[in-house]
């Protein structure tokens, strides 16, 4: 039996997914699935990323060729958040070759498919909230379905999570692109975040931004009551800062002085 239409319309597929077409275009036997897909593989036509996950190959390409790693992803169950996630919205400074997303499975990082994959696991707050998902959104992307991280929803956890995005200055760039986002949406996910430092952070970015993003005093207001009762260091073995007293946070020099925002000098 063909299973070019189905080679061609899914560019990576699970087991499930070739079985349930087996099942309705032929006799669904187990041992016809495990034979067709040892025959495919030997043709060079799929090849096996992980257990229970395929890719097609197209006509023409071998194994080196790379394959989309958010479609991967999606598969895998995942949820593409942090630096992924800046990315896929066109807010990112840099391009990285980590995927990062989010998952309820425990797993390390892996290469698969010359994609190097972060599995992080969601905040403990939202899980027990049964709420992970919150604020994320699913785009077609050749036919098949991704989920992401809304715009929102990212620029909350790379301000909480610095160190998953590539360090401040990258975060503080890519934030620097966008021109518009639903600033309650983010407080709300802040909120339910329920991390004093996530909050303190997102009212000190919207503050330094509030002109820009037209930030209003009763968002600001709405977060400032809710900040630390101490202060706080922004990052994790942080030594040495400036304290910002309304968000009750240390902010590191790197972000004090913001020496990335300089003008280059160029040599006459």
């Amino acid at each position: 039996m063909k299973l070019q239409n189905f080679f061609e319309s899914n560019p990576i597929f699970t087991v499930e997914e070739i079985s349930s077409y087996l099942k309705i275009n032929s006799n669904g036997n187990v041992l016809t699935r495990i034979s067709l897909l040892s025959y495919y593989q030997k043709q060079g036509r799929i090849e096996r990323l992980q257990r229970g996950i395929y890719r097609t190959i197209p006509f023409g390409q071998n194994r080196g060729y790379s394959s989309d790693p958010y479609l991967i992803s999606a598969k895998m169950g995942c949820v593409l958040a942090y630096h992924t996630a800046l990315e896929f919205h066109g807010a990112a400074y840099s391009v990285f070759h980590e995927i990062q997303c989010f998952t309820n499975k425990i797993s390390q990082e892996k290469q698969i498919n010359n994609h190097q994959f972060r599995f992080i696991k969601y905040p403990i707050a939202l899980l027990r909230k049964e709420c992970s998902t919150k604020y994320t959104s699913k785009f077609e992307r050749q036919g098949m379905l991704i989920e992401v991280t809304s715009i929102e929803r990212t620029v909350v956890d790379v301000l909480d999570r610095t160190e998953l995005a590539g360090g401040i200055e990258e975060v503080w760039r890519s934030l620097s692109n966008i021109d518009y986002f639903n600033i309650d949406e983010s407080i709300d996910y802040a909120l339910h975040l329920a991390t004093k430092t996530a909050i303190a952070k997102l009212g000190f970015f919207l503050e330094e931004n509030q002109a820009r993003l037209m930030v209003s005093k009763t968002q600001l207001n709405l977060l400032q009551a809710h900040v630390p009762k101490k202060p706080l260091y922004w990052k994790k073995n942080q030594r040495n800062g400036k304290l910002i007293p309304r968000w009750n946070i240390v902010i590191p020099e790197e972000l004090v002085s913001r020496s990335w925002d300089e003008p280059m000098e160029i040599d006459a």
